[in-house]
């Protein structure tokens, strides 16, 4: 590989050995072959290095190359972009090919996407080949993306373009991946409506039957005392009964309210366990699947449904969980998901998780004790 413009002479190559001649002498087993010192020189090369132009670009890496081509593909399982459907929180793979022929393979650029608001990107590890076609190298570098969305709605990726010289042209070229838009349907955890039924339960008043006491009797002479002594204790037989519907009904609201309260820390128990378990294992899928569950019945109290990674870690706002949270995609959609890799340990993410709980529950011990204060 010239490093330098100019003429250069390739000096010539020097075989120096022992071929096997031919002996006269009848073979036997003990018998050794003769041999006669050769040495052979070949002829000299010489080899002219253009400079390079003055109008490439020197930002750019220098790629002097008779055909240098980028390429894209999508999904293993997909044969056309156009037909495939993307979903919140899954996965996206977009696998770039660079071939340059007459390059070597540490000569090839690096493959850089950029980024894209609402996208998070992983490179996987990046793959160099190099073979010998009709007397030319041609090698080629293979990069995987594992793009995961954050929301639905349309994206837009930008352009990808290297910079390189035609040596049959003499003419600085330009291989591109056009701008590409891709389309994100909403998940099932966002489609789900997670909100419960409201049960409203109604309380029929009872009939009111006639006391013996109340019954009024014909007379004669009704005096007028006796009169407001009736409506007196009716007055009273009512306020009574009001006071005994509102007792039942704040009976009922306290008993369904303590339910759901008991319902909800059942089950933020029982993912809270689950989850302890995925990480205890080092099972990422199982752990990452536990995730907003577990966060929802956590947070319950703030009445928003976390269905997003992203929103969990805005929502938490610690570090150690928003480290834990992106090692663990990082080994699902990233460098870490090649064949050979690192297997996922849980103990950072677990350490995480009993802090936040812990947390949750020194909050409301602190507001329960507060509430019991005269």
């Amino acid at each position: 590989t010239p490093q330098q413009s100019g003429n250069f002479t390739l000096d010539a190559p020097v075989f120096s050995g022992d071929i096997i001649t031919a002996s006269n002498r009848r073979s036997s087993f003990l018998s050794f072959a003769q041999t006669k010192p050769v040495s052979v020189r070949g002829d000299e090369i010489s080899l002219t290095v253009k400079a390079k132009p003055t109008h490439y670009p020197n930002q750019d890496a220098w790629l002097p190359s008779e055909l240098l081509s980028l390429h894209q593909e999508w999904q293993a399982n997909d044969s056309s972009f156009k037909n495939s459907s993307f979903k919140v929180g899954e996965p996206i793979t977009r696998t770039i090919t660079l071939t340059a022929v007459g390059l070597a393979k540490e000569q090839l650029p690096e493959i850089i996407m950029p980024h894209t608001q609402g996208l998070k990107i992983y490179p996987d590890q990046e793959q160099l080949h190099t073979s010998l076609t009709k007397e030319r190298l041609v090698s080629h570098k293979v990069q995987s993306f594992a793009l995961v969305p954050n929301y639905a709605g349309e994206f837009t990726l930008p352009e990808i373009s290297i910079t390189w010289f035609n040596t049959i042209t003499n003419k600085t070229q330009y291989a591109t991946l056009p701008a590409q838009i891709i389309t994100v349907e909403a998940g099932e955890a966002s489609l789900t409506n997670q909100t419960s039924p409201t049960i409203t339960t109604e309380t029929q008043l009872p009939q009111q039957t006639a006391s013996p006491a109340l019954a009024t009797t014909p007379m004669v002479n009704v005096e007028q005392k006796e009169s407001m002594l009736t409506w007196l204790f009716l007055s009273l037989w009512l306020l009574t009964m009001l006071a005994w519907l509102l007792h039942i009904r704040y009976l009922q609201r306290n008993t369904n309210k303590s339910s759901a309260n008991k319902n909800n820390q059942q089950t933020n128990v029982n993912h809270y366990l689950a989850l302890l378990s995925a990480c205890k294992r080092n099972d990422a899928s199982q752990a990452l699947s536990l995730i907003l569950p577990w966060l929802n019945s956590l947070l319950s109290h703030k009445n928003i449904e976390i269905n997003t990674i992203a929103l969990a870690e805005s929502q938490v706002n610690d570090q150690s969980f928003a480290t834990a949270l992106n090692d663990l995609q990082q080994h699902l959609y990233g460098k870490s998901a090649v064949v050979g890799a690192a297997s996922w340990q849980g103990d950072t993410l677990l350490a995480s998780i009993q802090k936040l709980n812990k947390k949750k529950q020194a909050t409301k011990n602190s507001d329960e004790n507060f509430s019991l204060n005269p």
